[in-house]
């Protein structure tokens, strides 16, 4: 730990601003949600149209499919980092 004067405490050549949350995360929120959007919008016509003849084990097997791709992406994000 060491000493420091007031002068140098006061010194603002060593301030620093930084911005809050980039740009990009932002944009990753909001392309994320948009297809998560597209993807319910996909399930619920899916359903909507086998609704007479769909049955929980088809249901079941998307849901199955989709968590799959979800695990295989983040692993794969996982493994890169």
């Amino acid at each position: 730990m060491g000493v420091t004067t007031y002068d140098a405490v006061l010194d603002l050549g060593q301030a620093a601003i930084t911005t809050g949350t980039p740009l990009w995360c932002f944009l990753f929120v909001i392309i994320v949600s948009i297809v998560y959007i597209v993807v319910l919008i996909k399930t619920g016509i899916f359903i909507w149209r086998n609704k007479d003849d769909m049955g929980f084990e088809a249901f079941a097997e998307m849901a199955r499919n989709a968590t799959e791709k979800f695990n295989n992406f983040a692993e794969s994000v996982g493994s890169k980092i």
